[in-house]
């Protein structure tokens, strides 16, 4: 599994983050669960300190992903703190995230994902919903 910051967009007090989660294996697996996240900075990685499950206005639902197929992850900073509107201290950003999957079946890096956790973050399944898209 690979991973890519997709898209991101600002609502009144947030931000939504989608993050799309590709299988570059050779065999079907499946994308479910709620993961554990961790914040990267400098190299480091650091547990949110604010993170909760469940997004505003996005269901994502588990899905078999066949060889070279995308699912995601949808971020949601609902707390009106969001780090793509507003300057943060350089020690509550982050520009990174690896996605720790369900019964630790493996570790999803992704980087240039503009993140920030002082007022929390909420996280989507990881998952497909119809309608979804990359754009």
């Amino acid at each position: 599994m690979v991973g890519a910051f997709a898209h991101s967009n600002i609502y009144a007090g947030g931000g939504i983050i989608t993050i799309a989660i590709t299988n570059i294996g050779t065999f079907s697996c499946r994308l479910a669960g709620y993961p554990t996240l961790l914040g990267v900075r400098a190299g480091h990685e650091y547990a949110f300190t604010h993170l909760e499950h469940g997004t505003q206005d996005s269901d994502l639902t588990p899905a078999s992903l066949a060889p070279r197929e995308s699912g995601g992850l949808i971020l949601d900073n609902p707390l009106g703190c969001n780090a793509n509107v507003y300057p943060l201290p350089v020690d509550d950003q982050f520009t990174g995230l690896v996605i720790v999957l369900p019964r630790h079946e493996g570790r999803v890096r992704v980087f240039g994902v503009p993140l920030s956790d002082p007022c929390g973050l909420s996280e989507s399944q990881l998952g497909w919903a119809k309608g979804f898209s990359f754009d």
